[in-house]
């Protein structure tokens, strides 16, 4: 088994990621004690896998993003009285969620995962907030700190989160080439 250098963040949490080959079929993926493996079919060791590896990884996020996100939608709609008209996953630089007012709608980003639980419930929570709240004002607060009572605390690792990604996005590039 070879081992990437590369660590992977689940809900917060480094992941290993580990790469082991088979004889034939499907490329497998299973998650066990911050372990992620990754099983590739022979044909791929001496090839570039990068692009299949990112692939598994980002089904991974999303699977995980789908399963963790339904609980805390189900629970805002139940706490909130109020629910989008849909929501949906996708990749988006830099930014974790978006409400679209005029669709009613909520985007999310399923790399979301990569960031602690608290995180996420925080950016979902203040994506409903949206619904109830044409701006974000002393009401909108409320209604977070009513179900988040440490929000700002999570709102300053939200806003650092970002920083640091927009570094990542803006420079990295640059010191690569």
């Amino acid at each position: 088994m070879k081992e990437l250098n590369k660590q992977n963040k689940v809900f917060g949490e480094n992941y290993q990621v580990k790469i082991s080959y088979k004889l034939f079929g499907a490329p497998e993926l299973k998650v066990d004690n911050k372990l992620v493996k990754i099983i590739l079919p022979i044909k791929y060791k001496n090839v570039d896998k990068t692009k299949i590896i990112n692939f598994i990884l980002d089904k991974l996020y999303s699977r995980l993003a789908e399963k963790e996100v339904e609980k805390i939608m189900e629970k805002n709609r139940f706490n909130l009285k109020v629910a989008p008209n849909d929501y949906k996953f996708q990749k988006m630089d830099g930014v974790l969620a978006r409400f679209l007012e005029d669709q009613k709608i909520i985007i999310i980003n399923p790399e979301i995962v990569k960031y602690n639980k608290d995180i996420l419930e925080y950016v979902i929570l203040h994506e409903f907030c949206q619904l109830k709240f044409k701006k974000q004002g002393k009401s909108f607060n409320k209604m977070i700190e009513k179900y988040i009572p440490n929000y700002k605390a999570v709102e300053e690792r939200v806003r650092r989160v970002r920083d640091v990604e927009e570094i990542c996005y803006t420079y990295l590039p640059l010191l690569q080439s």
